[in-house]
């Protein structure tokens, strides 16, 4: 996305906190950023790889919390 789709989202952001979230479309707001932040990572706004997306999607120090967490779930299924 170019330097003014960000710029747009930034605008969002600033009209959706000057009315504390009300009146506001959350799906196409959190969709929107969403691309932003996949496009800005490198990857195509459709990317459907959920770590792709994690990593792309949140800050460094939550991606490490949480592929911790990923990486210690124990997989076996209980019976």
């Amino acid at each position: 996305m170019s330097l003014s789709k960000s710029n747009e989202l930034l605008r969002s952001a600033y009209q959706i906190a000057q009315r504390e979230g009300k009146n506001t479309n959350w799906e196409a707001f959190i969709n929107n950023l969403r691309k932003e932040l996949l496009v800005q990572a490198g990857l195509s706004e459709d990317e459907t790889n959920e770590n792709y997306i994690l990593r792309a999607t949140v800050t460094p120090k939550t991606y490490r919390i949480v592929k911790a967490e990923f990486d210690d779930f124990d997989w076996k299924l209980s019976s």
